[in-house]
């Protein structure tokens, strides 16, 4: 009730849910480092997004590494069969693989064409 009286109904609400879902942890959202830290987390996360594909049959018999682009395009993690993997440097691609990309959100379509056309070297 104290806040509605000096804010906007819809501030009020937010600053009691969050002492609602947050408890006694609303001060940690609410300190100045928190609140920066968080944004740039939050924001870092806003740019990135993690995609899963199966490997084409054009990429079979290729270096996974070779999808990867600078800090646009990531390839995080591989599953094969029933084993998920970390990407290693000399790990080559087969039929049936499903890789996990990070990447940054203007580089999604970037991604597709390079899946699509299986450009990469050879092992």
């Amino acid at each position: 009730m104290l806040l509605r009286r000096r804010i906007a109904p819809w501030l009020a609400l937010v600053a009691t849910a969050i002492l609602l879902f947050m408890g006694t942890a609303y001060q940690d959202l609410l300190w100045p480092f928190q609140i920066s830290y968080l944004g740039s987390v939050a924001g870092g996360l806003g740019a990135l997004a993690l995609l899963e594909r199966a490997l084409p049959p054009a990429w079979a018999g290729r270096r996974i590494q070779a999808l990867d682009m600078d800090e646009r395009i990531r390839v995080v993690a591989l599953r094969r069969g029933s084993q998920s993997k970390l990407i290693v440097r000399d790990l080559v691609g087969q039929e049936g693989d499903i890789l996990w990309f990070a990447v940054r959100k203007d580089a999604i379509d970037e991604l597709e064409r390079r899946l699509a056309g299986g450009e990469g070297e050879r092992r």
